[in-house]
């Protein structure tokens, strides 16, 4: 672990405990509709309901949806491990996925107002069904394009939760897609939670100098590497960058946070 970085964990003292599955979390009913559409493999979505009160529209595998909806709800990786306590009001989420990061957190800070950017167009479709089953799109604003450091175009791979942004297409399967400026999106106000979940375009966001202005208290961020920040100089070179912005930096659930 690079100098200056926290891991947080839970001291010297450990405890065995049985995995959490994400099935212990739905309600009798999903429960029961979702061990046999696992079991066997039914390849049609299929909407669980959370028993804390979500309801969530998931596609089969090899879609990653099952992976996403763990991640968020069993695995606590957007649960701020410092938790000031400081109230939440303003969230801009740069790769919403299929929406359970908003759901999550319109749980987690009741009255939040969240910012939700997505390209993918299966991923967008799935995001506002979403928000839709949970009575949430006048509390998430959805806007269907990716973040950059420059408004204009580009292509998305079609590769699920890897999918990428180039500037000209790679592949069959390709989807082209509008990119904005983000630091002109989100404008001056002050953001309470910063989520950047953007498979590679991490690195020109923060590389950019109004990234050192920008009123963010909290940052969580998923590092990817790329030919250019291969393997493990990805993470450190972002942790150099939110230090440089005046952040502490902590790495939780394999996710860099960053507290001002």
């Amino acid at each position: 672990m690079n100098k200056g970085c926290v891991a947080f964990g839970t001291g010297r003292r450990v405890e065995m405990q049985a995995t959490p599955h994400f099935r212990d979390l739905l309600t009798l009913p999903s429960r029961l509709a979702y061990l046999g559409w696992r079991t066997l493999r039914l390849q049609r979505r299929l909407a669980v309901h959370l028993k804390a009160g979500e309801e969530i529209l998931l596609r089969p595998i090899p879609a990653e949806d099952y992976g996403v909806a763990r991640e968020v709800f069993v695995d606590l990786n957007y649960e701020d491990p410092r938790d000031t306590g400081h109230p939440v009001g303003r969230i801009v989420d740069c790769g919403a996925n299929i929406g359970c990061s908003c759901l999550y957190w319109a749980r987690a800070y009741p009255g939040c107002r969240v910012e939700a950017f997505e390209p993918h167009p299966v991923h967008l479709e799935l995001l506002r069904e979403n928000l839709r089953r949970n009575h949430l799109e006048d509390q998430v604003r959805v806007h269907a394009v990716a973040v950059g450091v420059r408004a204009g175009q580009a292509f998305l791979s079609d590769q699920g939760l890897s999918s990428r942004m180039a500037d000209a297409p790679q592949a069959a399967g390709h989807h082209r897609i509008d990119v904005v400026d983000f630091f002109e999106m989100v404008g001056p106000e002050p953001i309470d939670l910063l989520k950047l979940d953007v498979e590679g375009s991490e690195y020109a966001l923060l590389a950019d100098a109004r990234f050192l202005s920008l009123r963010a208290t909290t940052v969580v961020l998923e590092w990817h590497p790329t030919p250019a920040y291969p393997a493990e100089s990805g993470r450190a070179w972002c942790q150099a960058r939110l230090e440089q912005a005046g952040y502490t930096v902590g790495e939780h659930k394999t996710l860099l946070w960053g507290w001002r």
